[in-house]
C-alpha cells in the first residue's frame, strides 16, 4: 500500500516500526489508514501518533516563531503536568508508535522532560525531541537524556558565528548549543549508545546561507549523526533564502492531510488540537483534563472536521462548510487545507519547519 511505503520511508516511521511494533500497534495502525481512506466521520482506532507540548514557554525569541513574537493565544503559559502526560500514555501508549514531545516551546524547560521521555521509552514508544538546545544543559544533562531513551534529537541551530546565528534566533548562545552537541555525543561514546539519533536542523534564510558548508563541516568534526539544510518559513521577503532547499514538505495538503485519523496534539492545559498549527485556545477540539482521550477523538468537533474534510479531499478542492459546527472548525480555514498556503510563509508565524512527521501533515513550531 502507498502509505505504509511513505511510512516506511518516513525519517521516523521505518525506525518506529522496527523497535516500537507489536501485535496490537500493527493491528491499530491498519484501522486508522483504513479509516482514512474510507473518510470515516467516527474513529474507533486511537491515533498512532501524539504530539505533547510540554512547554508552551521558550527561552528564545525566534521573530517568526508565534512563541517568540508573542502571538500565541493561550491563557495558561508554563509547564504540562508529568501526571497529565502519564495519563495519556495509560490510556493509548499499546497502540502507539511515535511521542513527539515539543511544539510550541523549548522542551528542556521542562525540569520533568526525561521522566516523561522514560515513561513512554520504558512501554517501547519512538520519541522525538526538537530543541534550540542554547541551554545551561552540559554533560549532566546530556547523561540525564541518553539514560531517558530518547529515540530522536533535532537540535536546530542556523550559523556557525554568534553574529549570524543570533539574527534569528534571538536570546540564543551558539557556543553553549555546540558545547551540549559535544558532551552529547561525547556521553553516546562512552556508553556505546546510538540514541539518541542527533540532527542539526539548519534553517536557511538569505542572512546565514554563507555559513551552511562551514555548518556542515562542523558537524561532521563533532560527530553529529546528520546535518540537515530546510528552506526558513518567512513574513518578510528580505528574509527568503536564495538557495535550493527543501520545504516541510513536498505533499499536497488537500490531497493528502491525515492528521484526524492518524495523530493527536495535547498542549500544556491538556487542550486538544486539530493539528500542530493549530495554537488558538478557542479552536480546541476539547480538553483531556476532565475526560479521556477517546472520547475527545471522536467528539462533536472531532467529526465535524473529518466531515468536512472528507468531503474537500473526495472533491480535490476547497469547499463549503455544509452546518455551523463545520464553519467553526479551524480545518475550514487552515490555508495548507484551503489552497492558499505559500511555503515561503506560515500561517502560524513560525520560522522553521517541522518534525518530518509520517505521512501526517505539515506543521511549523519552535524548538
Amino acid at each position: 500500500m502507498v502509505w505504509l511505503t511513505r511510512f516506511i520511508r518516513s525519517r521516523h516511521g521505518l525506525d518506529a516500526l522496527l523497535h516500537s511494533s507489536s501485535p496490537r500497534r500493527l493491528l491499530n495502525l491498519a484501522a486508522a489508514e483504513y479509516h482514512r481512506l474510507r473518510r470515516d466521520v467516527e474513529v474507533p482506532s486511537a491515533p498512532y501518533s501524539l504530539f505533547v507540548d510540554p512547554t508552551n514557554v521558550c527561552n528564545l525569541r525566534c521573530p517568526f516563531c508565534a512563541t517568540g513574537a508573542g502571538e500565541l493565544n493561550r491563557e495558561l503559559r508554563g509547564l504540562m503536568p508529568v501526571p497529565l502526560f502519564k495519563k495519556v500514555i495509560d490510556e493509548i501508549g499499546d497502540r502507539l508508535y511515535m511521542v513527539f514531545l515539543f511544539n510550541w516551546g523549548e522542551p528542556f524547560l521542562h525540569s520533568g522532560i526525561c521522566e516523561m521521555i522514560r515513561y513512554a521509552h520504558e512501554r517501547r514508544i519512538y520519541t522525538c525531541v526538537h530543541t534550540n538546545f542554547s541551554l545551561r544543559w552540559g554533560e549532566a544533562g546530556a547523561e540525564k537524556i541518553v539514560d531517558s531513551g530518547l529515540s530522536f534529537l533535532n537540535v536546530s541551530a542556523d550559523g556557525v558565528s554568534q553574529d549570524v546565528y543570533s539574527v534569528y534566533r534571538r536570546g540564543g548562545n551558539i557556543e553553549r548549543v555546540l558545547g551540549n552537541v559535544r558532551a552529547l555525543v561525547e556521553v553516546k561514546r562512552r556508553r556505546r549508545s546510538s540514541r539518541p539519533y542527533l540532527v542539526w536542523r539548519y534553517v536557511a534564510f538569505k542572512h546565514n546561507e554563507h555559513e551552511i558548508e562551514p555548518a556542515r563541516k562542523l558537524a561532521g568534526e563533532l560527530g553529529v549523526d546528520e546535518f540537515r539544510v530546510i528552506r526558513g518559513f518567512v513574513r518578510d521577503p528580505a528574509w527568503r533564502a536564495t538557495g535550493q532547499y527543501p520545504n516541510v514538505t513536498s505533499q499536497d495538503m488537500p490531497e493528502t492531510c491525515g492528521w484526524l485519523w492518524r495523530s493527536i496534539v495535547i498542549n500544556v492545559d491538556g487542550g486538544v488540537g486539530s493539528c500542530c498549527y493549530q495554537r488558538v485556545q478557542s479552536d480546541d477540539f476539547g480538553s483531556i483534563r476532565d475526560s479521556s482521550l477517546m472520547s475527545v477523538w471522536n467528539n462533536e468537533q472531532y467529526r465535524a472536521a473529518r466531515s468536512y474534510l472528507a468531503r474537500q479531499q473526495k472533491r480535490r478542492r476547497s469547499v463549503p462548510a455544509e452546518s455551523e459546527e463545520e464553519a467553526d472548525i479551524i480545518c475550514a480555514r487552515c490555508p495548507a487545507v484551503t489552497s492558499t498556503l505559500s511555503y515561503d510563509e506560515s500561517p502560524a508565524g513560525a520560522g522553521e519547519s517541522g518534525p518530518d512527521v509520517p505521512i501526517a501533515g505539515i506543521r511549523s513550531a519552535g524548538g
